[in-house]
């Protein structure tokens, strides 16, 4: 039961000391440790607690791991320390949380071919959540690590079918390799899950735009901008599209409906002698 939710254990840990109960309060700390190398804090409780019963030798050895939890989880660490240190915490199993440190270590040293085979071995961990596996392609897609970022994206999928970032990124993936049937295959399962979900409105619009399919793609990305109208960058492109189809009038009120300014968008207007775009704070956005 005190594995039921991370950090269970620990608060539990914590009462039991309150209560008076030294050992319960001691193996629970050492159970929070174990399921999350990570918690320094943990290891820190089992440290003063075996101090407490007399066990030099379990202090010892926590505080050891509690310093190397502490280094690993720097950000301003010596990659190489601290993957030495991660290396010390690693028992016989490999937790889950050190093995997403540890990608996060290796693409900060350039080691992208031990990150991409951490990688793997997160992917395939069954205990990885959505999450987890989501997360993890994201970072192997920011780094380059296509083939990588594609397997994980995939895996978030058949865990979670619905999942419209991991949908939206194998979109992504497959524009970049021109394969515009399997990009639309994709999009237009993405588009009947989830019709509200900006991207996929957005992704369509490149889809559209590689088709020579402007109009189609002025109302896709109109439709992107409706769904997240704090996006300046998208409603850039589309205020750049309605003037390229001739829509000068169009191009203007949806410029104007941004809820924010923006740089560039400031700069258009001033191109176009229009009002500043922070006139227009607030106004709903056109609709193509």
């Amino acid at each position: 039961a005190a594995a039921a939710r991370p950090g269970m254990a620990l608060a539990l840990a914590r009462l039991a000391e309150s209560a008076g109960q030294a050992d319960a309060a001691l193996d629970l700390a050492r159970r929070a440790a174990t399921e999350d190398p990570l918690d320094a804090q943990a290891h820190y409780l089992v440290a003063r607690l075996a101090r407490a019963q007399a066990r030099a030798d379990l202090a010892s050895e926590a505080l050891q791991r509690f310093r190397d939890a502490e280094r690993v989880r720097a950000e301003e660490a010596p990659v190489d320390q601290a993957l030495a240190a991660l290396d010390r915490l690693q028992g016989e199993t490999e937790a889950l949380s050190l093995l997403r440190r540890r990608v996060v270590l290796e693409l900060r040293a350039g080691r992208h071919s031990e990150a991409a085979r951490s990688l793997a071995r997160l992917g395939a961990r069954p205990e990885a959540s959505a999450e987890d596996r989501l997360r993890a392609a994201v970072l192997a897609d920011e780094h380059g690590l296509r083939a990588v970022a594609e397997d994980l994206f995939r895996r978030v999928l058949a865990q979670d079918p619905d999942n419209p970032g991991a949908r939206a990124s194998l979109v992504e993936l497959a524009l970049r390799r021109d394969q515009a049937e399997a990009a639309r295959a994709l999009l237009d399962e993405g588009l009947g899950r989830r019709p509200d979900f900006a991207r996929f409105h957005y992704l369509a619009a490149r889809l559209a735009q590689r088709r020579d399919q402007a109009r189609e793609a002025e109302t896709a990305l109109g439709e992107a901008v409706h769904l997240a109208p704090w996006d300046a960058a998208w409603r850039l492109e589309l205020v750049r599209l309605q003037l390229a189809l001739g829509e000068p009038e169009r191009a203007r009120r949806t410029l104007q409906g941004a809820p924010e300014s923006s740089a560039e968008l400031e700069a258009l207007a001033r191109v176009q002698g229009w009002p500043s775009p922070a006139q227009g704070a607030g106004r709903k956005p056109a609709s193509p």
